[in-house]
């Protein structure tokens, strides 16, 4: 992964967590500290989300219990916590960036780089679940680290990063789980696409598969005995039941209708944007995926004209040697 100097990235962190520190008197997750705060304080005092009480995954309610016991019960111990943890994902931000944006004669990668930290430390995710974004910036940099140097130990770093965004974001550790799978296999030659590139070979890929797979098993075994021995599981399946199935009716369908007849005979401006707004992403998302698509077609085609020209200028060469002789 293309890096940066220790310097310029203690100087984010350390900037990134003034800044934030800024928001120590009201908080940076309004939303949802109310229930941090809560959880943590029952988990302290002994009980368990999913048995005793509705929540998100435990891993946030474990850190803040151990956070209160050992700097007492305050507020802005909390506070301070999800600060350091989203001025770390700005840092892994950063490096992601760098590993993306590709050098210039210019020279100016690494501050097209800042961009996307810039705007993720102001963005309006303060207002919502931090632990999203923050996970989401864990599980990419974890996936673009093994990428850097694929081996065994790196795919078993990269099961335990998937089980633990687990015990914070259950979406974001499925998503890790399912992506970093198909990035191994992938690699492997019978199964990689014309458009992928090659790893290290099919055999260490296979290992890094059984490593990742083995790991990941086991893992889950080890939560999946955890929480049967201290929670309701009754109690788990119906609030999982809720949150993907009830949940729509509750907050609504996130992606308003673009040919609903009455948004286009009202015709508001600012309403057709908001509207657009939503699908704006995945546009962008498409477009992407279509142009890396016909940059890699485009130099695969140029290489293989390239070979096609060196091949046949050898025989020629070869051709004209035996005609001289």
């Amino acid at each position: 992964m293309k890096r940066d100097s220790a310097i310029v990235y203690l100087s984010i962190f350390i900037l990134s967590v003034s800044y934030l520190l800024t928001f120590q008197e009201y908080g940076i997750n309004l939303w949802d500290e109310g229930a941090l705060l809560n959880g943590s304080l029952r988990t302290m005092n002994g009980e368990s989300v999913y048995r005793d009480f509705s929540g998100y995954p435990p891993g946030r309610y474990l850190i803040g219990a151990t956070l209160f016991k050992i700097f007492r019960v305050n507020i802005s111990v909390i506070r301070t916590a999800v600060t350091i943890m989203t001025s770390l994902s700005v840092v892994m931000l950063y490096s992601i960036s760098l590993r993306l944006i590709p050098p210039s004669e210019k020279g100016n990668g690494s501050v097209l780089a800042f961009i996307s930290p810039i705007l993720f430390l102001a963005s309006p995710s303060v207002y919502y679940n931090r632990f999203y974004p923050i996970f989401t910036i864990f599980g990419i940099y974890v996936i673009y680290w093994y990428l850097e140097k694929e081996t065994p130990f790196r795919s078993f770093c990269l099961a335990i990063s998937a089980i633990l965004s687990l015990f914070f974001k259950l979406e974001i550790g499925i998503s890790i789980m399912v992506i970093s799978a198909i990035v191994i296999l992938l690699k492997i030659p019978p199964l990689r696409p014309p458009l992928c590139k090659g790893g290290n070979g099919g055999v260490g890929r296979i290992k890094d598969f059984t490593y990742f797979s083995l790991t990941l098993i086991l893992l889950i075994i080890s939560v999946t005995l955890y929480y049967a021995g201290s929670i309701d599981i009754y109690s788990l399946v119906s609030d999982i039941y809720f949150q993907v199935f009830k949940t729509y009716g509750l907050w609504g369908n996130p992606f308003p209708d673009i040919f609903s007849l009455g948004l286009w005979k009202r015709f508001n401006i600012h309403e057709i944007f908001t509207v657009i707004l939503f699908y704006i992403p995945l546009i962008i998302y498409f477009l992407t995926f279509i142009i890396l698509v016909l940059h890699r077609t485009i130099s695969t085609q140029v290489t293989q004209s390239s070979q096609n020209v060196i091949a046949r200028s050898g025989a020629t060469k070869q051709s004209h040697y035996f005609e001289i002789a």
